[in-house]
């Protein structure tokens, strides 16, 4: 039986990403970019239409909050008045910077997990479709498991959406604190922080492209999550990509929701390997 260490599983996941390109493209299925594509045109405009929502009505009353604690501040009759002009500026500008990176922050968080949420289907069929050419196991079409998916997708991307964001939250305060009670250790934390962030949204993503061919065996979600402990270096490689894509802005939009689903759910296939997927080991 093959030995795998957790390094060689890491990187044969991520080879197996630009496999799956190769793969694609030699068996003729450039067509599947085009399907992501519209449910990309879908995402984007949702998206973009419910962001652009939040972002009016955070801003009005974010700049309110701060013009009324100005005024209790600094009352008129304080002597502070001729402060107030300067102070004002200032404190909106700050507003407005931390604003832009809390929303920058946030429209990936936000695309990532709409792109988890909608796109489930596709990366269940797009990994049925990829398992029959290699194993020659015909699965049959249905709406019941169509909309199973959609649903499996959905949860998936609510419960690990509010764990990460908790996270992200819990390791901002972490590392405020560690700035103001110990400087000279804050940038490692930061770092740290980071890592861990980093290794959970890769987790995240990579169980939702390995999910779909262990559902498919019929294994329960105690049995899909042991696996997908088992298999954990397998998947981190699978969805780190996916993860550095999505930090960078115009591409986390463009591309990355129309070729990452389809590349990472047939890399899912091909990291596993014909005799895992008919049932034997490796």
């Amino acid at each position: 039986m093959k030995k795998f260490t957790p390094f060689t599983e890491f990187i044969s996941a991520i080879r197996a990403q630009r496999d799956a390109y190769r793969w694609i493209r030699d068996h003729n299925h450039q067509v599947w970019y085009a399907y992501a594509a519209a449910f990309a045109i879908i995402l984007v405009s949702l998206n973009y239409w419910g962001m652009q929502v939040l972002h009016d009505w955070m801003k009005v009353h974010l700049n309110q909050a701060a013009l009324r604690w100005l005024d209790a501040a600094m009352p008129e009759e304080s002597g502070f008045s001729k402060w107030k002009t300067e102070a004002t500026e200032v404190i909106l500008f700050s507003f407005d910077a931390v604003y832009w990176i809390f929303m920058f922050w946030l429209k990936i968080k936000v695309t990532k997990y709409m792109i988890i949420a909608t796109v489930g289907p596709l990366i269940s069929w797009v990994s049925e479709q990829t398992e029959n050419e290699i194993t020659g196991i015909q699965y049959t079409f249905s709406w019941r498991v169509w909309i199973r998916d959609l649903l499996r997708s959905v949860a998936f991307a609510l419960m690990f959406f509010i764990i990460e964001t908790g996270l992200s939250i819990f390791l901002f305060i972490v590392i405020a604190l560690s700035w103001l009670l110990i400087p000279f250790a804050a940038p490692v934390i930061s770092m740290l922080g980071m890592i861990a962030l980093a290794l959970v949204s890769s987790l995240v993503y990579g169980l939702t492209v390995f999910d779909p061919i262990w559902e498919r065996r019929g294994m329960g979600l105690g049995s899909r999550l042991r696996q997908a402990w088992s298999l954990k270096w397998k998947l981190l490689g699978a969805g780190l990509p996916f993860h550095l894509f999505m930090t960078v802005p115009v591409v986390s939009i463009v591309l990355t929701p129309i070729v990452l689903p389809i590349i990472s759910s047939v890399g899912a296939v091909l990291s596993l390997g014909k005799k895992d997927l008919t049932g034997n080991v490796e």
